[in-house]
Formats: structure tokens, C-alpha cells, sequence
């Protein structure tokens, strides 16, 4: 049975480190490329973060505007000058850290093992730079805004094979609802979709045996009558849904889903986010699919899988009010996004903000 959620989110992001809920932060090109092994992302949320991932041995170093080092990411793990005010180190870095010497900068800051993992996230100022002052556009309503973005920015970093530089931009979103739907489902299941950042699907298996595949094709999550549960070895949960749904340890095999009944299994998917396929203001459309995805299922050792696709449409937009600080702060009807964060149920609000606790924490511990 299919059930289509009936209330549409209202599609205006969190608020970010620069305090505007319609602005976005976006990586636009790497120049040149950035070395084999070395993945590197913008995540914009509750505050604006950098990730930098590197399983080769050579290390690439994050660079301030000066060109000195503040950042070296290898296999070997991270290591940062907690000095640099670009690396923004925690009070957890900081206190009793054994300071070490880096190949790189000798005698030159403070430099401290932040982890042992080849990765790192922090949240640099220069994702968070100074706007151009777009009032008259706000004064005729979101909908008339200039396709230019507010701000563009470009961070280096050093590889094996020299400099390259991470570019991007800030501009603003288009105010729109989003309705998450599933077109496809096999008929002996309830199948729900609860809107949300990430949408959020909820599987009522009945008598049956339902297992969840993720990304990598592996055994995710399963419910029956039994209960529900998931795997600690997919990467899917790793990644995911650990801090939210599955206990802190470090083992291995399936672990039951707290507060789940027998039978029903609600998690939110991450295949289902469209956050970074959302509408700019350079865009003129009405009305589009954002997103289309699709979830491999076995039922009772048996495959099928679940489908659906996320519908935004535009509203009309309000008039807003000319920003009142400086630039980065919006100032405009603040009940528009008191009314949307009503419609967001407040289970989203727990996976966000679980979501990234665990980013932190697994980046930082």
C-alpha cells in the first residue's frame, strides 16, 4: 500500500553561520584537480564546515591567505595548528594536546594530532564571506532576485603535486514547498514518507521479513515482527545513522533500533536528501523534479525495491524588509520561517543535529 505524506515541506534552509535561512554556501570547481585519493566537500548546515579526506600517504595541507599551512591530512591522520584562526580548533583540541613537529613548519605554531583518521572537518571564515548588499532584489520579492551570487570564495590547498585551489560561491535559494512521494512499492507493505531534511520513510513489514540494501548493495537495516534493527557493517550506517538510531559501540553484526515496534522501521535515507539540488535564484522554473531514487528491498529473501521521486514548486515569495546589519544578515518576515519550521516535525530536528554531532565527533575523535 502506498501512502503519499499529505502536508508539503516548506523548502527555506537552516539557518548557517552567516544567520541568513535563505542563503546557501557551494562548491563550484576544484583547479586543478586535487590529487588521487583526496576528496574534499562543503557542508552547509547549521554552520558552514569543510571536509577534507585523504588516504594517501603524501599529505595535502589547507593553506590561510597567507600560504601557511594550518591543516595536514594524510593516512597517518590529521594534524592542525591550533594557533590559526582558520582551523578554529575546540577547547577539546586544545586541552592537554602533546604539541608536535610537522615536516612542513618547524617552530612555526602550534601544531597538535587531531585525529588518527585521514580526515578532518572545521568550519573555515572564508565559507562565510562579506555579501553584496542585494536589498533592492529583496525589496521585490525573492522571486526577482539577481542570478549573481551574493559572494564568491577560494581557499588553496597544497598536494603532492603543488597548489590547488577549492573555489565557490553564496547565493540565494528560491522559496519553494517540497512533496516527497513513492511512486512504487510492493503491495504487501505500508510504505510512508514523512517529510523532512532528508525525507524520512517508514516500512511497516507486516508478517514479512523486510531487509534494506544501501548504497554498496549490503544489508542495511531490517524489520519484522520481531522488531527492527540494523547493521553496524554498512557503511550506510557508519556514516549515517549511527548517532541517531544505533548504540555507540564498536561492534559488529545487527544491533535492534531503539523505540521502533514491531513491524515498523521510520529512518531518514539519505538517497532521499535533494538539499543540494534545490533551486538558485538563476533558475526560473515553476515547478520540477529534484529528485528521483530508489531503495533495493528483500522481502522474505526475495528482491524488489521501493521508488519515489521530490516535487518542489515555487511560492510567492514575501516582501522583505531591508536588512537592518551588516552584510550576511537577513532581516525580513521572521513568522514566514517560524510557520516553516512548524512544518518540519521535530524527528527531522533530531536526525540534523544527530547527523552532525556524528560528523563532529567522528572527524574530531
Amino acid at each position: 500500500m502506498l501512502v503519499v505524506a499529505l502536508a508539503p515541506l516548506l523548502v527555506l534552509p537552516a539557518a548557517h553561520a552567516h544567520r541568513d535561512p535563505t542563503l546557501v554556501v557551494r562548491l563550484t570547481g576544484i583547479s586543478p584537480a586535487q590529487p588521487d585519493g583526496v576528496a574534499i566537500e562543503v557542508i552547509d548546515d547549521e554552520l558552514t564546515y569543510f571536509v577534507l579526506g585523504n588516504d594517501s600517504v603524501e599529505p595535502v595541507y589547507a593553506l590561510d591567505p597567507d600560504g601557511k599551512p594550518y591543516l595536514e591530512v594524510s593516512a597517518a591522520g590529521a594534524f592542525g595548528d591550533v594557533d590559526s584562526r582558520y582551523l578554529r580548533a575546540s577547547p577539546k583540541n586544545r586541552a592537554g594536546a602533546k604539541v608536535v613537529e610537522r615536516p612542513c613548519c618547524k617552530g612555526d605554531g602550534t601544531w597538535v594530532r587531531l585525529t588518527s583518521k585521514a580526515s578532518w572537518i572545521w568550519p573555515d571564515p572564508r565559507l562565510d564571506p562579506v555579501l553584496r548588499d542585494d536589498s533592492r532584489d529583496q525589496a521585490r520579492g525573492l522571486g526577482a532576485l539577481s542570478s549573481e551570487p551574493l559572494a564568491n570564495w577560494s581557499v588553496t590547498f597544497r598536494g603532492v603535486d603543488g597548489e590547488f585551489e577549492v573555489n565557490g560561491v553564496v547565493e540565494r535559494k528560491r522559496v519553494g514547498k517540497v512533496v516527497t512521494s513513492v511512486t512504487a512499492a510492493p503491495a504487501e507493505l505500508d510504505v510512508d514518507i514523512i517529510e523532512a531534511r532528508p525525507p524520512q520513510i517508514r516500512i511497516g513489514s507486516g508478517k514479512h521479513e523486510v531487509v534494506v540494501l544501501d548504497r554498496a548493495g549490503r544489508p542495511y537495516l531490517r524489520v519484522s515482527p520481531k522488531g527492527a534493527f540494523g547493521s553496524r557493517s554498512s557503511e550506510d550506517y557508519q556514516t549515517n545513522l549511527k548517532a541517531l538510531l544505533l548504540p555507540e559501540d564498536r561492534g559488529t553484526g545487527w544491533a535492534r533500533v531503539a523505540g521502533s515496534a514491531p513491524g515498523w522501521l521510520t529512518w531518514g535515507e539519505p538517497r532521499l536528501d535533494y538539499s543540494a539540488k534545490l533551486p538558485t535564484a538563476s533558475s526560473d522554473e515553476q515547478q520540477l523534479v529534484i529528485n528521483r531514487w530508489r531503495i533495493p528491498i528483500e522481502i522474505d529473501g526475495r528482491q524488489a525495491e521501493i521508488a519515489g521521486q521530490s516535487e518542489w514548486s515555487a511560492v510567492d515569495p514575501p516582501v522583505l524588509d531591508p536588512p537592518v546589519e551588516g552584510p550576511g544578515f537577513w532581516a525580513g518576515d521572521a513568522r514566514t520561517y517560524a510557520v516553516a519550521a512548524g512544518l518540519t516535525v521535530a524527528v527531522a530536528a533530531a536526525y540534523r543535529a544527530a547527523r552532525m554531532r556524528r560528523r563532529r565527533n567522528d572527524a574530531e575523535g
